[in-house]
């Protein structure tokens, strides 16, 4: 299959933070490979750096999430409205589930009726702009996402879900992404 230059950098992309995945899932930094891994320039300090923090740490979730919301909309120029859509409402359905402490400013977003907040454009926009605070609060770790409407900065939005709730949120979006992609490829 023949991909065009877009849709390869993305699937690189994508496949790449689904390696760190199963990785993380199965216990790599635990492995007798990664024990004999020596990283060239700082070996030592990576090494510290990956066991303090594991794999799926706050800066993988950051990449999987720029990934899997941001690059879709800029580069896939197929990803229609339509699908886009759907996604958006899915998402906005699984965060509304599992998020606390919501607060907006937004035009038609309401505190008191949390279905109107667009989870899934938030995310995007504070994920889009490095607006998130990783955070572990009574041994349990929370990521908040902070977007702000740069015309009007009275409009703002800002919550918290736990990150292994976001685990959920990312691997909806992983099926969504190939449901599209799949979609699209089955065409040509």
């Amino acid at each position: 299959m023949e991909l065009t230059p877009n849709e390869s950098i993305f699937c690189q992309a994508l496949a790449m933070t689904s390696l760190l995945g199963e990785l993380n899932n199965s216990k790599f930094l635990e492995s007798e490979y990664y024990q004999n891994l020596r990283f060239s320039g700082n070996s030592e300090n990576f090494r510290k750096i990956l066991n303090a923090s594991g794999l799926g740490n706050p800066a993988t979730m950051q990449m999987f999430l720029y990934i899997l919301l941001v690059m879709p909309k800029e580069i896939l120029k197929d990803f229609d409205r339509k699908f886009s859509d759907q996604c958006e409402v899915e998402i906005n359905q699984l965060f509304l589930n599992l998020v606390v402490n919501v607060n907006t400013t937004y035009n038609k977003e309401s505190n008191n009726n949390l279905a109107t907040v667009n989870y899934y454009k938030h995310t995007r926009n504070a994920v889009s702009h490095a607006k998130c605070c990783y955070e572990v609060i009574n041994n349990v770790r929370y990521v908040t996402f902070k977007d702000e409407n740069p015309k009007d900065v009275s409009q703002h939005c800002q919550f918290t879900i736990k990150t292994e709730d976001m685990e959920r949120i990312i691997e909806k979006l992983k099926i969504q992404i190939m449901m599209f992609l799949n979609s699209q490829w089955s065409k040509r």
